[in-house]
């Protein structure tokens, strides 16, 4: 097969479906074609899901379910801007909000993308019908610690720890937050901790554990927490920098 065409729904004005067109047949094929696309997006294989909904938007061009998959797939692929276009479109032609996870996708694209101020705005625009929405508020204290607001952003958190003490990532970013406020750094130590026993491999958990630690002075525990936050994402920027931060600053024998 060849390469998936990533650029399906390029008209963004076609959302327009008709499946009274399709026979029986036709339908129970693009049943299946969803199944197969979702087991692929699940197993973390974007390209084949691609290449399998290329199939059924030959289909049923314009069906909002199958470009969504598609936004989805992309989004794996780090498409984060061309993902957000699709799901601003999306969202306005899901009258019915069938499609689950839109706002947090779309969320999520602006913080890959660093619009840190513009997912502040969009995600208190999402928590005015969901209130209590955990991930929406983990969103929002990210975007806001992203900007500085740290205040802003440590109370949003012991909000959600109030109500759900084990949340990680709630643990992990008031942890940072409480790092970079140089407050409360034993809690921060004792949080931090909390969210490595559920995910001891996470990067960027080991991240904050680095940072933590090396504010409460323990440079050389810092300096293997960083190294092994690096082994577990070479790629992160944030850890790089952290990693010549806590590099640099090693007492020398």
């Amino acid at each position: 097969a060849g390469k998936p065409n990533l650029n399906m729904a390029e008209d963004l004005s076609s959302f327009n479906s008709d499946i009274s067109s399709l026979d029986l047949q036709q339908l129970e094929k693009i049943g299946k074609l969803k199944k197969t696309a979702l087991l692929h997006y699940q197993g973390k294989r974007p390209l084949e899901a691609l290449r399998v909904l290329e199939e059924a938007i030959r289909m049923l061009p314009g069906d909002l379910e199958l470009i969504y998959y598609e936004a989805l797939c992309l989004f794996q692929l780090g498409k984060y801007e061309r993902v957000y276009d699709i799901l601003s479109e999306l969202e306005k032609l899901d009258e019915e909000k069938i499609l689950a996870g839109l706002g947090k996708i779309r969320a999520m694209c602006l913080l890959r993308t660093s619009k840190f101020a513009e997912a502040e705005t969009y995600i208190r625009q999402l928590l005015t019908n969901s209130k209590n929405d955990r991930q929406y508020l983990n969103m929002l204290a990210y975007a806001l610690e992203r900007q500085d607001k740290l205040n802003d952003a440590k109370i949003i958190l012991q909000r959600i720890l109030e109500k759900d003490e084990f949340n990680t990532n709630a643990c992990n970013t008031l942890a940072y937050v409480y790092y970079r406020l140089n407050e409360n750094l034993t809690k921060a130590l004792e949080l931090i901790r909390k969210a490595l026993n559920t995910e001891p491999e996470n990067p960027l958990y080991l991240d904050t554990l680095a940072m933590v630690l090396y504010g409460k002075g323990q440079k050389l525990q810092a300096l293997q927490a960083i190294k092994k936050a690096n082994f577990f994402d070479p790629q992160n920027k944030d850890i790089q920098k952290h990693l010549g931060e806590i590099s640099k600053d090693q007492p020398r024998h």
